[in-house]
């Protein structure tokens, strides 16, 4: 059974400009990240996909630690909240860990399965203007 190595951002329901990140592993990477974090939306979902589950937690170990040296929102090992002047960084990171072969849907909200998820990365403008608050 395939494995994937998937890193979700949210936006936050406040008036801060604050993102959120998570970074996990699954064989459903979709379902894994819908309704988790109360305060936040999700928006965009990055896969890596068709990993065996020992590559896809080295991964994800691998992404984490590096996000956490970012910036240390305490909790959970696999959720981060972080300031929006660090977003750019977190999603190089991300593209730099997660490589080109990655898939993304965006709008990942709206989406309950795989179907439409397209090859590679969007440019950081294109993602950044659903997480900065004006």
């Amino acid at each position: 059974m395939y494995y994937q190595t998937y890193s979700a951002l949210y936006t936050v329901r406040t008036e801060l400009s604050w993102f959120g990140a998570k970074v996990g592993h699954s064989r459903n990477s979709i379902k894994r990240v819908n309704g988790f974090m109360s305060n936040m939306d999700l928006q965009d979902l990055f896969v890596l996909p068709d990993l065996c589950k020992n590559e896809a937690r080295r991964i994800e170990d691998s992404i984490n630690k590096a996000l956490t040296e970012i910036f240390n929102s305490g909790g959970s090992s696999e959720f981060h909240v972080m300031e929006i002047k660090h977003f750019n960084e977190v999603v190089k990171l991300l593209r730099n860990r997660l490589g080109k072969d990655v898939k993304y849907q965006p709008n990942a909200y709206a989406v309950s399965n795989d179907v439409l998820f397209l090859d590679g990365w969007p440019h950081i403008r294109t993602l950044k203007r659903n997480y900065a608050k004006v």
